[in-house]
């Protein structure tokens, strides 16, 4: 009787532990895809391999920027290439003005 008990509960606990370990590979998996997904989008916007007309960019990136599943350093990079695209803006719109 004993040693049925303490099969059982060998059984069980490892039942427990795959399934601990099954939960985790699928956070690990979604989490990965999060970012790839995030990831792919940042490259894209700013390969610059979409027609002009339909630049969505800035708007990719600023929704980039606050997407709650984003990854942390995805979010800062979003604003950080913000950053530039309007620091870019700025000197290009400095260049084509005439001094007084």
């Amino acid at each position: 009787m004993e040693t049925a008990l303490i099969a059982a509960v060998i059984a069980a606990a490892a039942a427990v532990f795959a399934a601990l370990m099954a939960w985790l590979a699928a956070t690990q998996a979604r989490r990965s895809n999060d970012r790839s997904h995030a990831w792919n989008r940042i490259v894209w916007t700013v390969s610059g391999e979409h027609a002009p007309e339909h630049d969505i960019s800035e708007h990719v990136l600023t929704s980039m920027k606050d997407l709650r599943w984003a990854p942390r350093d995805d979010r800062a990079l979003a604003a950080s290439l913000l950053d530039r695209l309007a620091t870019d803006d700025a000197e290009t719109s400095n260049q084509g003005a005439h001094p007084c």
